[in-house]
């Protein structure tokens, strides 16, 4: 199995190197091709259809055909690049920097006044909350039927799901004969 394995890998390693060198080689480089020449347009032939056949040829003159010419556009030019000078880059750099540096500015007033606005709205409230009394006198229940008095069962001994730990477990059956 390792042999047959080994030999595989040893075609491919040699195939692929194969190839690798082919690529590798230089190629000639290709014939220039010749410039091209300008193709003249073939005169355009104005013959009738061939359902036309029984129309009449006009063997006059040629017939005055209109054809579009196109119109020279005007060569626009582009605008001559100014080049800047080191100088002028840096104090464009300046006033560019210094509009960002007054931006920055006005932005941190705007949210130092906003935030002092929220803490004086917080301390107001606080201030607010202090000023009222902590205890206030709970109201007093109306004088109708209380919960305690509502009919329903008896108090007396209750059905339980389980003891639980704080009550005592039921006496033993005692055994019958």
């Amino acid at each position: 199995m390792r042999r047959t394995l080994a030999k595989w890998l040893l075609v491919v390693g040699v195939g692929a190197m194969a190839l690798l060198a082919q690529g590798c080689k230089r190629h000639a480089a290709p014939a220039p091709t010749p410039v091209a020449a300008p193709r003249v347009a073939p005169e355009p032939r104005f013959e009738p259809f061939p359902s036309d056949a029984g129309a009449v040829r006009d063997t006059g003159p040629a017939a005055a055909v209109r054809h579009r010419r196109r119109e020279n556009l005007p060569v626009v030019t582009p605008a001559p690049v100014v080049q800047e000078t080191e100088a002028e880059a840096e104090a464009r750099q300046r006033e560019q920097d210094a509009g960002l540096l007054r931006q920055q500015e006005a932005a941190s007033q705007k949210q130092q006044q906003e935030l002092n606005q929220t803490v004086q709205q917080s301390q107001k409230a606080q201030e607010e909350e202090q000023a009222d009394p902590r205890i206030q006198d709970a109201p007093e229940p109306s004088p109708g039927a209380r919960i305690q008095d509502a009919p329903g069962p008896s108090p007396g001994a209750r059905i339980q799901d389980a003891p639980g730990p704080s009550q005592p477990p039921p006496p033993p059956a005692s055994p019958q004969v």
